[in-house]
């Protein structure tokens, strides 16, 4: 299982840009009956993740699907509501991996363990991983959506955090500060290495969980 995830996480976008090639393959590209939006956010979310948001244009996604700028503006309308959608259809599935599992009859500490295993296994995906794409690039209208989608993120772990403290499963001094640095580390996944995207996403999960939930500290040893 973990086998088949890697390889399904780490040949995604190569594998859609050889299907785009392979079916636009007749003379004059690809027609635009054949593309749609899940594939053009495949391709163009594993451009902006590669190469950066900025420094791919429209013309390159076209390229890489293999058909006309104004066929690509049939389905988006700029490059930016490419990234805009990939980041609300990260945010949907997020919360369905959430509610296929959580209860809120779990303790804290249970609940930030769900939280967190559904946020690794999302940012291992390049499309939803635009969630955590960088604002700055973003028009102040982007940003405002952008922002909004984190916000609800934040505020569900906050209150996964807060039920932990409460019922003493979890014990820290600022929750925000706590949240801050659960976001801060995973959301680094997405600039890892190529190399370290091998590793399975229930692996990375397991590590953080245990590194956020645990700590790396052994006992200190008595004299």
């Amino acid at each position: 299982m973990a086998e088949a995830a890697r390889q399904k996480r780490t040949g995604a976008a190569t594998a859609a840009r050889s299907d785009a090639r392979a079916k636009a393959g007749q003379k004059g590209g690809r027609k635009r009956g054949t593309v749609n939006k899940e594939l053009i956010m495949t391709i163009a979310s594993a451009m902006f993740r590669e190469r950066g948001y900025d420094r791919t244009s429209l013309d390159d996604i076209a390229t890489g699907l293999s058909i006309t700028k104004p066929s690509l503006y049939y389905h988006f309308a700029s490059k930016e509501e490419i990234l805009l959608e990939c980041i609300s259809r990260g945010y949907i599935l997020f919360q369905q991996k959430i509610a296929d599992r959580d209860d809120v009859r779990l303790s804290g500490r249970e609940r930030v363990r769900i939280f967190v295993e559904a946020y690794v296994d999302l940012l291992q995906d390049t499309v939803l991983s635009m969630i955590v794409a960088d604002e700055r690039v973003m028009s102040e209208a982007g940003k405002a959506k952008s922002r909004n989608y984190k916000r609800m993120l934040n505020r569900d772990l906050l209150e996964r955090l807060e039920v932990g403290r409460k019922d003493g499963s979890l014990a820290f001094d600022d929750a925000r500060i706590v949240a801050f640095g659960i976001f801060g580390m995973i959301n680094w996944m997405t600039h890892w290495q190529s190399a370290a995207l091998q590793i399975a996403p229930e692996t990375v999960s397991k590590q953080f969980v245990s590194l956020i939930l645990d700590g790396i500290g052994t006992p200190a040893r008595r004299t």
